[in-house]
């Protein structure tokens, strides 16, 4: 369970952060959501930080459709929808879109706690926590080597606004590219975000 977190806001106090405006926990560094002063200052509601871009969606959606094409469903579980992770003591992740070996997590394992095993894949969507005091680059470093360290096999990460993706496997060098180049992934599932992308632009 993540606890609340002592934070320094405006005017340099401390306050208690609620538990609900923490994203993702790692090594006990509480990592919040995007705008989370704002609903302390009830300039916003929860919902309003906590939502994703009509392009993050899209993107989410198109990769899960294509992960349960290629993917064979006895052998994988594809999950989406910040579905959670608990690595370690302090070390709780939420992922975009999580592949999950079904020998791995069984459906006798499936209930309303985290995932406690490693997934197999995990692609991640930009950064969707609050940066006022820390490098995106840190925070994607951090994330993508705990899951490296807990066993999972490749991390992607989707840039946006750069129009790139961030590569990163166990015991190799991490790639950035742009989206319109291919990446393979586990079983040499050949992907092109890029071409997913257009496919939608030409359905209209």
């Amino acid at each position: 369970m993540i606890q609340a977190s002592l934070k320094k806001i405006d005017k340099g106090k401390n306050i208690r952060v609620p538990e609900y405006l923490i994203r993702e926990e790692i090594e006990g560094q509480p990592y919040f959501y995007p705008d989370y002063k704002a609903v302390l200052n009830n300039q916003k509601i929860l919902e309003e930080v906590m939502g994703a871009s009509t392009l993050q969606s899209l993107i989410v959606e198109i990769l899960n459709r294509f992960l349960i094409l290629h993917l064979e469903r006895k052998k994988y579980r594809i999950f989406t929808s910040e579905v959670g992770g608990h690595l370690e003591k302090g070390t709780n992740l939420s992922f975009d879109i999580a592949v999950f070996d079904r020998k791995t997590l069984p459906i006798s394992k499936i209930d309303n706690h985290y995932a406690d095993v490693p997934p197999k894949m995990v692609f991640e969507i930009d950064v969707k926590i609050d940066l006022t005091d820390q490098d995106d680059f840190d925070y994607i470093n951090s994330k993508t080597e705990k899951l490296l360290e807990y066993g999972t096999e490749l991390i992607v990460w989707v840039l946006t606004k750069q129009q790139k993706l961030l590569v990163a496997r166990p015991n190799t060098e991490w790639t950035i590219i742009k989206w319109d180049r291919g990446i393979q992934l586990i079983e040499d599932i050949p992907l092109n975000v890029a071409d997913l992308i257009k496919e939608e632009e030409e359905l209209g």
